[in-house]
């Protein structure tokens, strides 16, 4: 594991950059100035400061990670909107 003195050297940087083209590829995030490709490189980064080096699984995790955060922020405003139909509801019947 990196400690906060250590850097990545070039062949660290190539294989992190290559785990992120290729997340963004899976992703199909072309827009390279929003929060989902920042997300995925701070988790890439984060992988490899715990050691990960391998450009296959460093993609995979963040993919599957930025694919966790998605699926419960559907689900919080899947529940929002439930909460909102139920309130309008609860309002048509008084």
């Amino acid at each position: 594991m990196m400690n906060r003195r250590e850097h990545f050297g070039p062949e660290d940087i190539a294989l992190l950059v290559a785990a992120y083209e290729d997340a963004l590829a899976r992703l199909q995030l072309a827009d390279r100035d929003n929060e989902a490709t920042r997300l995925v490189a701070k988790r890439i980064i984060s992988l490899a400061m715990h050691g990960e080096r391998d450009p296959a699984r460093l993609c995979a995790r963040a993919v599957e990670h930025l694919s966790s955060l998605a699926a419960r922020r559907r689900a919080m405003q899947a529940n929002d909107a439930s909460i909102v139909t139920a309130s309008c509801e609860l309002a048509n019947v008084s």
